[in-house]
């Protein structure tokens, strides 16, 4: 297995983490699964392309722009990786926690999963 493949095998194994979380209501969760989820994708992508270690980074927005994806997202793509952006952080730090838990609600959960599922599978795509 490459380590681009792990990468990614790791990504779909957080997407089916989220899908437990969610369906427990552990929302905040969810949202850190899909962040995950979608950093480890881009990583893996990065890592087949480049054949490179990907960047130690967790902004998503920049790593989508390292791995020279820039021109092939729109600009929802890009507002949606801001967006996931912000979990990551979050969902670390308790006084972070108590903004935001009010913003993750099922539906913005179930959405963000399913565009994390839509965007994993899109670079899974570009991987073969």
């Amino acid at each position: 297995m490459t380590n681009s493949s792990k990468w990614l095998d790791r990504a779909l194994y957080d997407l089916e983490t989220a899908v437990s979380l969610l369906k427990e209501g552990r929302l905040l969760y969810v949202m850190f699964m899909c962040q995950q989820a979608v950093e480890k994708a881009l990583k893996a992508y990065f890592l087949y392309h480049h054949e490179a270690t990907p960047p130690y980074v967790h902004n998503l927005s920049r790593l989508a722009k390292e791995s020279d994806l820039e021109n092939e997202l729109t600009r929802a793509d890009i507002e949606f990786l801001d967006d996931l952006n912000s979990y990551y952080i979050a969902s670390r730090y308790p006084d972070e926690m108590d903004e935001i838990i009010p913003l993750c609600t099922q539906i913005k959960c179930s959405e963000t999963l399913t565009s994390s599922k839509k965007l994993v599978s899109w670079l899974k795509n570009k991987m073969k």
